[in-house]
């Protein structure tokens, strides 16, 4: 099993792009949860984006920690969205109709 890797990138002011690397299932959703809600909670941000450029595959753990991240931005007034997303992972968002409530960007 791969572990999760998350790097955080402000390439302005107005933008944070969270990045993810490794599998972002079950055990690694779990272990790292905390420090993904605390990067929304903490970013000066108007604009959070997950990337998702390494990412094959997406489970139910990964699936409730997104719907996490995006009432908590709501919460702190901040836009969420995901990028790069794969042909595997739009067809999870889209079995669960989140792709109707995300903002996924190409």
């Amino acid at each position: 099993m791969a572990d999760l890797k998350i790097s955080v990138l402000r390439p302005d002011k107005d933008l944070t792009v969270i990045h993810l690397a490794g599998e972002f299932e079950g055990y690694n959703v779990l272990n790292n949860k905390e420090q993904l809600l605390d990067h929304v909670k903490h970013s000066a941000s108007k604009e959070l984006m997950v990337d998702f450029a390494e990412i094959e595959y997406i489970d139910s753990a990964a699936v409730g920690a997104l719907l996490e991240m995006m009432r908590l931005s709501e919460k702190h007034k901040k836009g969420f969205g995901l990028l790069h997303v794969s042909d595997s992972v739009r067809k999870v968002l889209v079995v669960t109709k989140l792709d109707k409530i995300l903002k996924i960007y190409e």
